[in-house]
């Protein structure tokens, strides 16, 4: 059984029992029954994590630009960025599945000690899509087995995300993911400005505090910011606005 079709049968099982478990924090997994209304909200809106459609279609926009994942296309979020979407091919017979591994900047950085080589780029966008390599969906089939080896966990689990990750940024959409492992690259520094801003969520901050937690001058921030998000900092702002609540994209359904 090749690892797209096994990755098909797990997640389609075990996403009907419910979430992840808690002792794999990273792993997302999303089942659903039905199509959805365009621009819904979606977890992902709000959280940098890889994610691997398993079957069906999903459609997601970051700004003006807008991607559309079917069955073993991957995508990346490579920063807390809204990402408004629409399931566009679900049904009883064969329901939406995917299955996602949040970021964590740290791991990523740890992956660029063994790899001073591999050029950071430009600032590039947040999202990026396209084909999951064999070798990720090996990975990402070992990753979802341990579910049903708790006792495989300790050992094998960060080792096998790093595995994933490694992957990635090997691949054509490595930039973005290599830029979050840098402390002092552009789509690192815009990130933290992000964060600030969902911190301060309820407040008005003004674009030259940004630049300042960014530690980049206005002119610059903004440059960098629409780079990242295809939007301008205002434009963020009230996108975010509408994305505050998950909806179940990133959920088992119930049974």
């Amino acid at each position: 059984m090749d690892a797209l079709t096994e990755l098909r049968a797990l997640v389609d099982r075990l996403a009907r029992k419910g979430e992840p478990p808690s002792e794999l924090p990273h792993l997302r997994w999303g089942r659903s029954t039905q199509t959805s209304r365009p621009n819904d909200a979606t977890e992902e809106s709000m959280t940098a994590l890889i994610a691997v459609v398993l079957q069906g279609e999903k459609r997601s926009a970051l700004g003006s630009h807008a991607f559309t994942c079917g069955a073993g296309d991957l995508l990346v979020a490579s920063m807390k960025a809204p990402l408004p979407g629409q399931i566009t091919r679900a049904s009883a017979r064969e329901p939406f599945l995917a299955v996602g591994l949040l970021l964590r900047p740290a791991l990523v950085a740890s992956l660029l000690l063994k790899a001073p080589d591999l050029p950071p780029g430009a600032t590039p966008l947040a999202v990026a899509t396209g084909k999951a390599s064999d070798e990720l969906l090996d990975a990402l089939r070992r990753y979802v087995r341990l579910v049903e080896a708790p006792a495989d966990i300790p050992v094998l689990a960060e080792a096998i995300e790093r595995e994933m990750l490694w992957r990635v940024m090997q691949g054509p959409h490595g930039a973005a993911l290599r830029n979050i492992g840098l402390a002092n690259s552009s789509l690192a520094r815009i990130s933290r400005a992000i964060d600030r801003l969902q911190e301060r969520f309820a407040e008005p901050v003004r674009v030259a505090e940004l630049a300042r937690v960014a530690h980049m001058s206005e002119p610059t921030f903004n440059r960098h910011f629409r780079q990242a998000t295809a939007m301008s900092p205002l434009q963020f702002t009230s996108c975010c606005a509408c994305r505050r609540h998950e909806s179940a994209s990133w959920r088992a359904e119930p049974t």
